[in-house]
């Protein structure tokens, strides 16, 4: 690894989430850097999150002109990452389309979002200040150094600020413990990169699902027929996420150093016998154990390399016991993706 900053060295909510859900995954992703077609879903969440980006891009001093002219932008992104075609200057994984996925659908239901999107924050781009869109932040915790873009950092009145998520999918049955992960790790970097920002008190946290009409509930979008009569959006509108406390950064703290900890002693090779790590699992194995849930079903896209990773273990004792805990988890396992949205 000489050259390169190790994958333990510095955390971001995303890779931190990874390895929590299933730290197999996570060394196809930042340890293998593995590339594979991605899901049609995912492929969608990261093309709509650049055009939102895009939104509020500083090199458009007015904005886009209307919401015609903006979504004109994202059917020609989209039919560009259909096409596996360089996309706002970068390469891209091809998307994978299952047996339910119509790019079609995907375009259309990008354009009702977007249009949406447009009337609903247009105002927000002709004020001052406007809203900072995935700035990196920088700091460290326990020692340890995090990273992280907030979708959107919102000014409000009275010096108070809101830091807003997007959402492209919402689930009904809400786990809320990586939301509220999530957001004490952009409110630590918020806080700690406050002299930098120069923006108001942290007052909001906030997750804004723009696949609805209404923000902080799944309702279908149908054709906008009289933009006047969409209001400006308030951070009133969206799905509140309490503030954290002492508690909360205490517990990011303690995760990042048991997480740079368990991948350092696994890639290093520095095996403790019965040595368990908080959330992640034990190092006895020597390797990155898979934790089957529900991701493999709705967002993994590694399910062939995780099922050639198993069967290369093959009648070990390493191997048997991890076939052991995947059936023991397996049996606790109900896939459900009809509780799961786009």
């Amino acid at each position: 690894m000489k050259g390169k900053t190790p994958p333990w060295e510095v955390w971001s909510t995303s890779k931190l989430s990874c390895l929590l859900t299933c730290p197999l995954m996570f060394r196809f992703i930042y340890v293998d850097k593995l590339t594979v077609p991605i899901k049609a879903k995912k492929a969608f969440g990261i093309a709509i999150h650049q055009l939102l980006k895009m939104f509020f891009s500083p090199r458009l001093k007015n904005g886009y002109k209307s919401a015609e002219s903006f979504t004109r932008v994202w059917v020609n992104c989209w039919c560009s990452m259909v096409k596996n075609k360089k996309t706002f200057g970068k390469e891209y994984p091809p998307i994978k389309f299952e047996n339910s996925d119509d790019p079609e659908k995907y375009l259309g239901l990008g354009t009702a979002m977007l249009k949406n999107f447009y009337y609903r924050n247009i105002e927000y781009l002709r004020s001052l200040p406007r809203p900072i869109v995935e700035k990196p932040l920088y700091s460290e915790i326990h020692g340890v150094k995090i990273m992280g873009s907030p979708d959107r950092i919102q000014p409000l009145e009275n010096g108070k600020t809101a830091i807003i998520d997007y959402k492209t999918g919402w689930a009904k049955n809400i786990d809320i413990f990586f939301y509220q992960l999530q957001f004490a790790f952009y409110s630590y970097l918020y806080l700690t990169n406050a002299h930098k920002l120069k923006t108001g008190k942290l007052t909001k946290l906030a997750l804004y699902n723009v696949i609805s009409k209404d923000p902080k509930i799944y309702i279908p979008l149908k054709e906008i027929t009289n933009p006047e009569d969409i209001e400006p959006i308030t951070i009133n509108d969206l799905k509140e996420v309490p503030l954290p406390t002492i508690g909360h950064f205490e517990l990011l703290g303690r995760l990042v150093e048991q997480a740079k900890e368990y991948v350092k002693t696994v890639l290093e090779k520095r095996f403790q016998k019965e040595k368990e790590f908080f959330c992640f699992g034990d190092t006895q194995s020597g390797t990155f154990t898979p934790h089957p849930g529900l991701h493999c079903a709705i967002w993994c896209d590694y399910q062939e390399e995780c099922e050639k990773f198993i069967q290369s273990l093959g009648n070990t004792q390493t191997g048997k016991r991890i076939k052991g805990k995947i059936l023991a988890q397996e049996e606790a396992i109900k896939i459900e993706e009809s509780n799961f949205l786009l």
